[in-house]
């Protein structure tokens, strides 16, 4: 009987580490940066603009103590109307724009005009969970474009057409060059 809780309270140690380790995985550096304990940090929401429903910003993250500074690109959209809405946020950090922005370029030149003969998934990831991308739907014979706000919140989609696509690479494009 020992062994047996030995061996459970070992499995459940060994769990939850590996849960502590995924989660520092997956935070991302403005995340880390804001997080700091015993500093003073400023943060600053710059509009950059829209597309479809989300809302386009830099986040300009500053440590009034060590005097240093970063940024990210934050990305919000309401779910919901009146007293059942809520706002779902996401973001990229500065040193994954490029890739974002030359993975959707690819997605909009030549996987969308594309098919396949089977479902099809196509995406981006970002350290911090921010999804995007386009999945191929072989009942439509069709690709549809998305974002994913949140890894762990299924309501944070937001599906998008070729078109919003576009204009979702040009709020980016103006967003990178509003970066510090």
């Amino acid at each position: 009987m020992k062994k047996f809780l030995l061996i459970v309270a070992l499995g459940a140690m060994s769990a939850l580490n590996g849960y502590a380790q995924d989660k520092t995985l997956s935070q991302s550096k403005a995340d880390a940066f804001s997080a700091k304990a015993g500093t003073l940090i400023e943060k600053e929401y710059i509009n950059v603009g829209k597309f479809k429903t989300v809302e386009v910003q830099v986040m300009v993250l500053k440590d009034l103590t060590a005097s240093t500074k970063t940024s990210a690109i934050r990305f919000l959209t309401t779910v919901g109307t009146g007293n059942n809405s809520s706002i779902k946020g996401g973001a990229v950090d500065a040193d994954e724009l490029d890739v974002l922005i030359k993975s959707l370029k690819q997605i909009q030149s030549s996987i969308l005009n594309s098919s396949r003969t089977n479902y099809t998934e196509v995406s981006f990831k970002s350290r911090s969970g921010f999804e995007t991308g386009c999945y191929y739907r072989t009942d439509k014979k069709a690709w549809a474009a998305f974002i994913k706000l949140s890894k762990i919140d299924p309501n944070s989609m937001v599906l998008m057409t070729s078109d919003e696509l576009g204009q979702m690479l040009t709020v980016l494009e103006q967003a990178k060059t509003k970066l510090v």
